[in-house]
């Protein structure tokens, strides 16, 4: 699982009828770190169940977290690692959405040094 690398301005955004506020706020080395050692925990706690439901189908697997753009992260541990296959789920952005914002799958697909799975959400 790749986490975004963190960040020391925070965007708050409010909808006032058909108006939208955006107020970039600068935030403390103690929020950030805050919301760091948050995220880490979350992250954690997402890749234990993963891992718990993959022993109790009998499937041996590792999780790692890496910090970082997704995108590059996965790929750079791929190698690192010396990965064998790659799983992943697909958020299921329509095409539009997903040509605009680009796919961590896709690139993935195109830049892995391993096997990928792509893995769709359920209809």
């Amino acid at each position: 699982m790749a986490q975004p690398p963190p960040q020391h301005v925070v965007t708050f955004a409010a909808s006032l009828g058909s108006a939208r506020l955006y107020c970039p706020v600068s935030v403390t080395p103690e929020f950030a770190n805050s919301v760091q050692e948050n995220h880490k925990k979350l992250t954690v706690a997402l890749l234990d169940r993963a891992k718990e439901i993959c022993t109790e189908r009998g499937v041996k697997a590792e999780t790692i977290a890496e910090v970082g753009d997704p995108k590059t992260a996965i790929c750079n541990a791929i190698q690192k690692y010396n990965v064998d296959l790659l799983v992943m789920g697909e958020r299921g952005l329509g095409r539009i959405k997903r040509a605009f914002l680009g796919s961590v799958s896709n690139y993935c697909i195109q830049n892995a040094k391993c096997p990928v799975l792509v893995v769709k959400k359920p209809p």
